[in-house]
């Protein structure tokens, strides 16, 4: 067993795997409740990779709308270094928008797995030529970061997207 702070369920000890703290919560479940988790830990995962693939990859409107209407809530909330949209219609709107200005001729690339806890998400991303997503090159990317979810009711209700590193 792991030991605990005094009137506190939060381990005193620090994880080696990020994963070991959804282990933790797990093992210290109820009657049912590890199964519920496994479901939302799987959704969380679904989402996260949606979006970054069959939403701001998707370069075909209808499929790409088809997505959003199923994956974000209708007053989702999008935060990313230009501002905050709220709406699954904005959101899509936006996409194109980038997917036909500065990301024309790019491609995102998962860059790790998704992290998640509750109903919290976490997926890096790389933005790369289109090229190279394919295999040809080897330099690094021109854009990295992070999107952040919070689903609810089995969407994603607030959406933050993080830039750690631009061109330049």
């Amino acid at each position: 067993s792991t030991p605990r702070s005094p009137n506190s369920t939060t381990p005193t000890s620090t994880w080696s795997n990020p994963h070991d703290f959804v282990r933790i919560r797990n093992r210290q479940s109820g009657p049912g409740t590890r199964e519920r988790k496994s479901a939302l830990s799987e959704n969380i995962v679904r989402l996260m990779e949606e979006n970054l693939r069959a939403v701001f990859n998707e370069r075909d409107p209808q499929r790409r709308l088809t997505v959003v209407r199923r994956n974000y809530a209708p007053d989702v909330r999008w935060s990313d270094p230009e501002g905050t949209i709220i709406g699954q219609d904005r959101l899509h709107e936006r996409a194109q928008e980038l997917l036909d200005g500065p990301l024309s001729g790019l491609t995102f690339t998962q860059s790790g797995p998704v992290y998640q806890t509750a109903n919290l998400g976490l997926l890096a991303f790389d933005v790369v030529p289109l090229d190279r997503a394919a295999g040809a090159g080897s330099s690094g990317p021109l854009i990295s970061g992070y999107d952040v979810a919070i689903a609810e009711n089995d969407v994603i209700a607030q959406l933050f997207t993080v830039i750690t590193t631009v061109p330049g």
